[in-house]
């Protein structure tokens, strides 16, 4: 399992995008729009992953801790990279800009310390951070992680059923959106033909496509 810490921005990344980006969430620290969302646990204003690549890695929510990619799919995404055994971008911080559909913490009331999904009001709420954002960084790939991710970069509701692996173009930014790796989605991962270590073979293998597209 990927064992990389969260880093902040490369500093070789271009500091005008990192000052946009600080901007962007350091606008998201008063938003109080989504009342369920209180008591208002939010992404920090630093930026996390990288800008080289062009890849943006867009998750439903932040983690209970609020961080980023440290959850279950979290950590099957980050074995699922280290299967690529590739020193260059051993972690997604190498290879992705981290970022979420909400930007909240979505707590659930009813089990203490659990997160609960976004709403697709909250996931609405936010989508015009998560737009500057994308307008800052001018990535050339989106990889959205689960149907809320993928409608937030989009702004209308899709069908994971369909969606899973599917690539569109928005402009001259390309979407591909991918299933929730979580042990928790294993129902819909069967749907799919999956299991949790099948799909994580299968993640490898597109991670292991991406890295492989960088060094053309």
């Amino acid at each position: 399992m990927g064992t990389a810490t969260v880093r902040k921005v490369s500093a070789s990344a271009p500091t005008g995008v990192a000052g946009l980006v600080a901007g962007i969430r350091a606008g998201i620290a008063t938003c109080k729009l989504c009342p369920a969302m209180r008591p208002f646990r939010k992404l920090p204003p630093e930026s996390f992953g990288t800008t080289r690549t062009g890849y943006v890695l867009v998750a439903e929510a932040p983690g209970p801790k609020g961080d980023l990619f440290r959850d279950a799919a979290g950590a099957v995404m980050r074995e699922a990279l280290a299967q690529t055994h590739d020193d260059e971008y051993a972690s997604l911080e190498d290879l992705f800009f981290l970022t979420h559909a909400v930007r909240c913490v979505p707590m659930n009331p009813k089990a203490k310390g659990k997160t609960r999904a976004p709403k697709r009001s909250e996931c609405a709420a936010c989508r015009p951070y998560l737009s500057f954002e994308l307008r800052a960084l001018h990535p050339k790939l989106v990889l959205a992680v689960g149907g809320k991710a993928a409608e937030a970069v989009l702004g209308t509701p899709v069908v994971m059923e369909r969606e899973h692996g599917q690539r569109r173009r928005i402009g001259d930014i390309e979407l591909l959106t991918v299933l929730v790796p979580s042990p928790h989605n294993r129902a819909a991962l069967k749907r799919k033909g999956f299991g949790v270590e099948s799909y994580t073979r299968w993640l490898a293998g597109l991670f292991g496509a991406l890295i492989d597209d960088l060094r053309r």
